[in-house]
């Protein structure tokens, strides 16, 4: 069995006879997405409790899984996105022959192919020849506004074979918020609402030769529109009930989370020029990044967008990283591109904002799991075979096994968390972090392995209760005995001092019963009414309601070895 880094692994049980014990099956799951990188709640968190953006970025994405780190720097000026982003409008996307061909239109006049069109005219742009490249050759067709005129087009293009790019003559000046009358408007379709864009819009050609809608639009502007998509805006304007006076900027604690997203954005979309089929450098879904247009523009993310203009996050080569992120962790990140770390910040709950995804259970109906995985006949049991060792219940579910009368499958975590995404909060994607409940979960339930210096480090569905680590000790510490629930523990000092956690109680120690003895163990008694510490020459002291049952130091005088360890037996 591996413990650390790596996956924690076991041989899942026989598969029961009988059918699944209830018409449900419950998870308890953590976080909201893949957990790779920043968590956007986590980000929160860590901004009320008053840290910096730049702390923020460097506790999520500072520490590369191979061990390299990063920096905060400008944008390389040789990288083309330093200056502008060209998204792909994946609603418009189509295939020869199922062509959604864009319609734009602007409350003020606009230019297509060097001709001005006026304020209100609806154009739709129609490719007919041309290679891939950022402008298209095609025709364009005038008619009334999005509103009613644009289903009785004229037999014959109004302009032929310019370019399909449009822009409007005066685009609203960054970081001003732009309302709808100041940028582009891409006309509604039978799937999709009303766009509203700044840059420009133009139809070009994927790299298979199939039609495609691009809008070019400047950098900050692209960052300040898709991160206020990402995050909500309103958490720059908050502070926590316990945030630390005079936050940077004179602005509210939430700002610096703020900040922290807008340089995720910024960094995610410069860290592949070209990246999306080559004619694009991003897409506008959480396939890439949301991007809506100016649907939620604000102040606050266009301010944070100019106050960070230019940061990415660099990697050791100097080139930007793909800062991925999330908008719940669970409490503990995901390895990826950058070490997994502990998200304490995810728990974030205040008045103002408070974390649904943090932990929350998921009720998945039997019938469901059945109609997903039918070879596997009448569902016996749901088992988690392997987790990645970061986190509480042991980390995020690797592999699962579905168990069936017939059949057993086994999916990846991702995989089934992905097949039952409507059952989770809200109906959103739950992540891959989830414990069934009265399921065997990676085979065993979970211990935790204790430092000398006191640190306890939680594994499987163990839990932390607290530990000695980074206090003051008179003497290390040598055993640990946890409480019968598994909601607390002991800890002994070599000294017989005992240190109490979670549900446990404290009954006594050898410091005062028995000054002088040198401590080995100590066993809970099974009620966790007591425990017995156990010394070096053999003795079994008892505290609490726990029995004594003898031992070596009086039954078997001259003794002259050492204890090193003890256990109980059931009864």
């Amino acid at each position: 069995m591996a413990v650390g880094a790596g996956s924690v692994l076991a041989v899942a049980p026989a598969a029961p006879a009988a059918a699944y014990p209830s018409g449900t099956v419950t998870l308890t799951a953590n976080g909201f997405g893949h957990g790779r990188g920043m968590g956007q709640y986590g980000a929160l968190g860590y901004a009320f409790d008053g840290w910096t953006y730049q702390h923020i970025l460097h506790h999520y994405y500072g520490t590369l899984a191979d061990g390299g780190t990063t920096t905060l720097g400008q944008i390389p000026t040789s990288n083309p996105e330093s200056s502008q982003v060209r998204v792909s409008l994946t609603w418009l996307a189509g295939s020869p022959g199922n062509e959604l061909w864009p319609i734009v239109t602007a409350a003020v006049p606009y230019t297509i192919g060097g001709h001005q069109i006026p304020a209100g005219t609806a154009a739709e742009l129609v490719p007919v020849s041309g290679t891939q490249g950022d402008v298209f050759d095609g025709d364009v067709y005038l008619s009334g506004s999005c509103g009613g005129g644009t289903t009785g087009w004229p037999a014959t293009p109004t302009y032929q074979n310019v370019a399909l790019s449009a822009a409007p003559v005066t685009p609203a000046p960054f970081p001003q918020v732009a309302t709808p009358q100041q940028v582009l408007e891409l006309c509604p379709t039978a799937n999709h609402g009303a766009s509203y864009l700044r840059g420009s819009v133009y139809v070009t050609q994927s790299s298979n030769g199939d039609n495609r809608t691009v809008n070019t639009v400047p950098l900050e502007q692209y960052v300040a529109d898709s991160a206020a998509a990402e995050s909500p805006g309103d958490w720059g304007t908050l502070n926590g009930p316990d945030s630390p006076p005079n936050p940077p900027q004179g602005l509210p604690w939430g700002f610096q989370s703020t900040e922290a997203q807008v340089v995720a954005t910024r960094s995610y979309a410069a860290s592949s020029p070209g990246g999306y089929g080559g004619y694009a450098d991003i897409c506008d879904s959480t396939a890439c990044q949301s991007y809506p247009g100016i649907a939620f523009e604000n102040a606050t993310d266009n301010l944070a967008a100019e106050d960070t203009a230019g940061q990415v996050v660099l990697l050791p080569d100097g080139s930007v990283a793909r800062t991925e992120y999330s908008a719940s962790t669970g409490g503990y990140t995901a390895p990826g591109t950058f070490a997994a770390v502990p998200d304490a910040g995810d728990a974030v709950c205040t008045p103002q904002v408070c974390n649904p995804y943090h932990q929350y259970q998921v009720a998945i109906p039997v019938a469901a799991i059945e109609a997903t995985f039918p070879s596997t006949g009448t569902l016996q049991s749901v088992t988690v075979k392997a987790r990645n060792g970061y986190g509480e219940y042991g980390g995020r579910v690797d592999s699962v096994a579905i168990i069936g009368s017939s059949a057993t499958i086994t999916v990846s975590g991702s995989q089934f968390a992905a097949d039952f995404a409507a059952y989770g909060p809200s109906g959103y994607v739950m992540s891959d972090w989830f414990v069934v409940q009265g399921q065997s979960s990676g085979g065993v339930g979970g211990y935790w392995l204790l430092g000398s210096h006191g640190n306890v480090y939680p594994y499987g569905n163990a839990l932390s209760y607290g530990s000695m680590g980074g206090k003051p000790l008179n003497q290390p510490v040598v055993g640990m005995a946890a409480t019968p629930d598994g909601r607390g523990y002991w800890l002994v000092a070599s000294d017989g001092g005992i240190f109490n956690f979670g549900d446990a109680r404290f009954y006594g120690s050898l410091v005062s019963a028995d000054p002088g003895e040198v401590a080995a163990a100590a066993m809970a008694t099974a009620d966790g009414g007591g425990y017995l510490i156990v010394t070096t020459d053999g003795h079994v002291v008892p505290f609490g309601d726990a029995p004594q049952f003898g031992d070596i130091a009086t039954t078997t005088p001259g003794w002259s070895g050492k204890l090193i360890g003890a256990a109980v037996s059931p009864g």
